[in-house]
């Protein structure tokens, strides 16, 4: 029987160029997991110009559920089944108007959090958008951010959120251990494998992890705070710096 979705509104796969056939694949895996909550999973194809930008920002525009939360995942991801349920027992213990993430990347803050036992970290910079989850009242905003800067003035999606964070002082809370895998460290699409992709590749991603054994409240209150170099985020003269 299913049930719609007060958690999440939609699940948009951002396809490079090189990946709709795979896409395509993701997409019918992703909606197995989403059928019992009515949740749509979309398409968002990178037509091979401005460096597959309007991408993300076409994805954050197309219509979706009441749920509080769009995720927005790249097609070189790996999603686990029952990852979809997993984000609804931990979703309900956050407040609506925050940006979380699932993807935990091969880092020293991320292996810290988990080596110590935390299940969240806070960070406006340590940010990665392999696996995120839009709040719904904050798109409006993003998008017109986006549009304005992301399109025009900075390269890469996750330099463009951090900018964002910084502006209207937001932090993404980061789910550990992580729960999906980005496949991409290996093979990227955009020609990011090898060493620089290595850090995209998740240490601490754990597909059998139970987010039942888990007092939610508790881990929010005790949350690891890490931040990084932001150096590559000012792309918003208002921001100074």
């Amino acid at each position: 029987m299913s049930t719609t979705s007060a958690e999440i509104s939609a699940v948009v796969i951002l396809v490079s160029p090189k990946r709709h056939a795979e896409a395509r694949v993701l997409q019918k895996l992703v909606e197995i997991q989403c059928r019992e909550y009515e949740i749509p999973v979309m398409l968002s194809f990178d037509e091979g110009w401005n460096n597959g930008k309007e991408t993300l920002v076409n994805a954050l525009k197309m219509p979706g559920g009441k749920g509080k939360r769009r995720l927005i995942i790249h097609d070189d991801i790996l999603i686990p089944k029952g990852t979809i349920r997993k984000l609804h027992h931990i979703l309900p213990n956050l407040p609506a108007a925050v940006f979380v993430s699932a993807y935990c990347p091969a880092n020293k803050g991320f292996d810290e959090a988990h080596a110590r036992g935390h299940h969240f970290l806070l960070t406006a910079s340590n940010v990665w958008a392999q696996a995120l989850l839009y709040p719904e009242p904050l798109i409006d905003r993003a998008i017109k951010y986006y549009e304005e800067w992301f399109l025009r003035e900075c390269r890469y999606d996750d330099s463009v959120l951090k900018s964002f964070l910084k502006k209207h002082k937001l932090k993404v809370h980061t789910i550990v251990p992580s729960l999906v895998q980005h496949l991409g460290a290996y093979r990227s699409g955009y020609g990011f494998a090898g060493k620089a992709g290595r850090f995209r590749h998740s240490d601490i991603f754990d597909p059998n992890f139970d987010p039942e054994s888990v007092d939610w409240p508790r881990a929010l209150a005790t949350a690891y705070r890490n931040e990084i170099n932001q150096s590559d985020i000012i792309v918003d003269p208002s921001l100074g710096g």
